[in-house]
């Protein structure tokens, strides 16, 4: 009787010690749904820039 105690501790030892021992499972890959992110504001356009005037062409006296 003692035989099958010390025999069922054993191997009760030896399971628990063989799953505390066992590496973690790695994670499968589940596709996940992506949250969908803010539209990035929009920008504002550069001040159009004025084309330098040029100087009036200068004109002979006469």
């Amino acid at each position: 009787m003692n035989v099958k105690r010390l025999v069922f501790a054993l191997v009760l030892l030896s399971v628990f010690v063989f799953v505390a021992c066992a590496p973690a499972p790695t994670p499968t890959a589940v596709p996940t749904a992506v949250p969908p992110t803010k539209a990035p504001e929009p920008t504002k356009a550069p001040a159009a820039t004025v084309a330098p005037t040029t100087a009036p062409a200068a004109t002979k006296a006469p």
